[in-house]
């Protein structure tokens, strides 16, 4: 395409006389019509003065001798009237390019249709009514009526160029744009030029220069050069740092062309001749801004006060607003860049740190961690250290540290300060006091004094005055005197039951501080000048502040306490049932001495010990082991006064008739703290019913005497009886009756049983008795005596007994049998006459005697 813009004109010629206008050489065409008027679709030479190389166009058809203002050229083309018809129109830049392309063709058809093609949009007739033309446009429809059916060649050739005009000619440039706000790469869009059809046109040389820090991704430079495509145009780019980026884009154009794109409102203005430079057009881009890198920074703020150990630092990332465009940068898929920061902890001693820009040589560190921050927020790291005093934070981001794939993002290292305030906890010290109360008795009465050993404050504790995070230190700890009245629990939990005698201040530093005391620290008294029994309590406390925690001592520190107690008194009251009695004279039964106690010491074990009295006697009941009847129990009491119960399970049968007093004693850590032994006292006394009272007689069965022979087959008959007449007729009772020795040792059988017999003995009246048999083996019997224990029993329950060894109506005699009497003598025999057979007697009877003598002595050898 030629590098200027060019336009064509064509005249008529009226059927006037001879024309003398020059045309330019092969211009055209000069059509005679059927009426015999001619028209002339021809190039004019240029007039004098003018580019006599390009031709020029008559735009009014009724000037047979069209002057400078009548014609018009590629330089000098005047604002379209598109006069129709449709298919014949064309923008003042359509005509250009057809005429940049055909003007100098050699091509009669094609000049004639230029000339024609410019009438009909440029027309500018003067009117001739004779020939019908009253205007431009009653001219133009006059042109082509005629063109179009006496020269259809001309008409069909214009026809071609328009649409060639219309297909080529730029009317209008892409809305070109690239890149998102704050990214780090993309595309620019929408390149090219476009037709009057909104057609993009291929082919057109064109330059795109990038401005700002960015590159073409193609070229890797900021200029980029080409043709225009049938497509809008996308280039990618890439930023080379943050900032402002912009574009244009340089396309070549025919002066026409630049004409109409820069002055659309002003070209009917143009005058010709018209300079034809410059013969391209620069359409300015979109600006936006690149983010290259970025400068991950923050601020951070740790807990003030840590008493633990344990702290936590809790941090904003950020990235820095003073560098780039201030914003996170973000990856292709949109997720923000990864960044990972290295927190560190330092250990600053018994002050916060002077803040410094960087960390001090020699600086003690606590521990370092890294945490990655997925964007800008928050952030927290936790420490722990086994150090009291302060401690500070530093974040930092060091970017030879980060994952190669996200380093390029970040811009460089950074880190916070040392030291910064809102970056320093503290870790404070923990106070210990050992201390111990002591009294001074002296005329007017009792004070108490305390020795306190304190340690656990900085050394320089007192010297502290604060700054503008951390508050001075407290001057001074706190020594407080509690009574607690007797019968108050002592404990950290019932504080508020003490009363506060006096306080004192004592210095808040280490050091022994002996007998700390106050004129006020003085026991209390009653009316009758003695001490208020009750507990007295020192506590030391230390209000805390920012280097040193809260300390109070306990209320329960034996150390620290001083009682004076009331006298530990006991009363009992025996029950039988809950009742006062009497209790059944038979069976199994449980007693309950209800002790109420006064004056003890809580929380400390007391042993009460109670034993059953016979009044009649003051000396204890005995069970049917012959020990006292005693009860044991052990107890913790939760306050001073109270009451327990002791329980006695006793076999009443062994004490029908009886009275009982219960006797308690209490004691603590085996020392009698109190004791209650009235045998007169009726709280503590039951009586027992009168029982079934036994009356036995033991006898020989066979002749009813107090002598049993010492024989295999003994037999006693006992005859039992209920003096007190309590059995009931008809009822169903055992009689369990048992031989024994005269040393209180049961007699017993060949199989070294005891002898007992059990009989079933049912009353027709309450005075009857009954007979009990007991047969034995007299030969076993170890001494000389036998005596017979009796158990009475109803439904499985001893109602009554009478074990007595010295009772001679139980007791028998054994006594030896009485030997056979010796066999009669025997009567003389006569000898015989011979004298043979006494011989022989006498030698058997001699030879008897003689084995009976070694039967005796091997027995006694133990032979046989």
């Amino acid at each position: 395409m030629s590098a200027l813009l060019v336009m064509l004109v064509g005249m008529m010629s009226l059927p006037t006389p001879a024309q003398a206008v020059p045309f330019f050489a092969g211009s055209g065409h000069e059509i005679t019509l059927s009426d015999g008027t001619s028209i002339k679709l021809q190039a004019i030479a240029p007039p004098a003065g003018a580019d006599q190389s390009l031709p020029v166009w008559c735009i009014d058809l009724s000037k047979s001798q069209p002057g400078r203002e009548d014609v018009v050229s590629i330089a000098t083309l005047t604002d379209s009237k598109m006069w129709g018809p449709a298919e014949l129109d064309l923008t003042v830049p359509q005509l250009a390019v057809i005429l940049d392309e055909y003007q100098l063709s050699t091509d009669a058809d094609t000049l004639a249709a230029i000339a024609y093609l410019v009438h009909a949009n440029l027309e500018e007739s003067t009117p001739q009514p004779e020939l019908g033309i009253y205007d431009s446009q009653s001219a133009v429809d006059w042109l082509v009526g005629k063109v179009s059916t006496e020269a259809p060649t001309i008409h069909a050739r214009a026809i071609e160029l328009a649409q060639y005009g219309r297909d080529s000619a730029a009317v209008s440039y892409g809305n070109a744009a690239g890149g998102e706000p704050g990214t780090r790469e993309g595309i620019i869009e929408g390149i090219g030029v476009k037709n009057g059809g909104g057609d993009w046109i291929a082919g057109r040389d064109m330059t795109v220069t990038m401005n700002g820090p960015a590159v073409f991704a193609d070229t890797g430079t900021q200029e980029w050069k080409g043709k225009s495509q049938a497509a809008s145009l996308q280039l990618a780019w890439t930023a080379t740092g943050n900032g402002e980026v912009t574009f244009s884009t340089q396309f070549d154009a025919t002066p026409a062309e630049l004409n109409v794109l820069r002055n659309p409102d002003v070209q009917d203005t143009i005058q010709f001749p018209k300079p034809v430079d410059p013969e391209f057009i620069t359409i300015p881009g979109n600006t936006w801004w690149v983010n290259f890198d970025f400068q991950p920074v923050g601020v951070s703020h740790v807990e003030k006060i840590s008493d633990t150990g344990t702290f936590t630092d809790t941090f904003t990332a950020a990235a820095d607003p003073d560098y780039g465009s201030g914003q996170w940068l973000t990856l292709d898929n949109g997720t923000p860049v990864p960044v990972t920061y290295k927190v560190s902890a330092y250990h600053t001693g018994n002050v916060p740190p002077a803040q410094s820009a960087t960390v001090p040589d020699g600086a003690e560190l606590i521990g370092t961690q890294t945490v990655v921050a997925h964007g800008p927020g928050e952030l927290s790291a936790d420490f722990t250290t086994d150090k009291h005093g302060f401690a500070t934070v530093v974040w930092e981001v060091i970017k030879a540290d980060q994952p190669s794939e996200y380093r390029d993002y970040i811009a460089g290292d950074w880190a916070d300060s040392y030291g910064i305030p809102a970056e320093t906890t503290s870790y404070r010290h923990p106070v210990e006091v050992d201390s111990t109360l002591s009294i001074r008795t002296t005329k007017s009465g009792t004070y108490f004094v305390d020795d306190l050993w304190v340690t656990g404050f900085p050394a320089d504790h007192g010297d502290f005055t604060g700054d503008d995070r951390f508050g001075p230190d407290t001057q001074a700890m706190n020594q407080a005197l509690y009574f607690f009245p007797a019968g108050t629990t002592v404990s950290d939990d019932n504080a508020d039951a003490g009363q506060l005698i006096a306080q004192v201040d004592v210095p808040a530093k280490n050091g022994f501080y002996p007998s700390v005391g106050s004129t006020e620290f003085k026991a209390l008294t009653g009316d009758d000048g003695e001490m208020t029994p009750g507990t007295y309590v020192f506590v030391t406390s230390f209000a805390g502040d920012d280097r040193v925690k809260p300390f109070t001592s306990s209320f329960e520190d034996v150390t620290e306490q001083f009682t004076v107690t009331a006298e530990p008194s006991i009363h009992t009251t025996l029950m039988y049932e809950q009742s006062r009695g009497p209790v059944p004279g038979f069976g199994t039964r449980t007693l309950v001495d209800v002790v109420t106690y006064t004056n003890l010491e809580p929380g400390k074990t007391y042993d009460l010990e109670g034993t059953l009295m016979d009044k009649a006697t003051a000396e204890p009941l005995q069970n049917q082991d012959g020990q006292p009847v005693t009860s044991r129990l052990s107890f913790t009491p939760e306050t001073a006064n109270g009451t327990v119960e002791v329980a006695f399970e006793v076999d009443a049968a062994l004490f029908a008739g009886k009275t009982t007093v219960a006797f308690e004693k209490l004691t603590q850590d085996g020392r009698e703290v109190a004791i209650h032994a009235d045998i007169t006292d009726e709280n503590q006394t039951l009586t027992f019913e009168p029982g079934t009272e036994l009356k036995t007689t033991a006898t020989d069965t066979s002749d009813g005497d107090k002598l049993i022979e010492r024989i295999p087959s003994a037999s006693i008959t006992d005859r039992v009886c209920d003096v007190n007449k309590t059995l009931i007729p008809g009822t169903e009772y055992e009689i369990v009756t048992a031989l024994m020795e005269s040393d209180g040792e049961p007699v017993r059988d060949k199989d070294g049983a005891p002898v007992t017999v059990t009989t079933r003995f049912t009353p027709q009246s309450s005075d009857e008795c009954a007979e009990v048999v007991i047969e034995f083996d007299a030969t076993l019997v170890r001494g000389k005596t036998v005596v017979v224990f009796e158990d009475v029993l109803l439904d499985g329950e001893v109602i009554g007994i009478h074990h007595d060894l010295d009772d001679a109506d139980q007791t028998v005699t054994i006594e030896e049998p009485t030997p056979p009497a010796p066999p009669p003598a025997p009567k003389p025999t006569p000898l015989p006459k011979t004298g043979a057979t006494v011989t022989i007697l006498a030698a058997s009877g001699l030879g008897l005697a003689a084995l009976g003598g070694i039967l005796v002595l091997l027995r006694r050898r133990g032979v046989v």
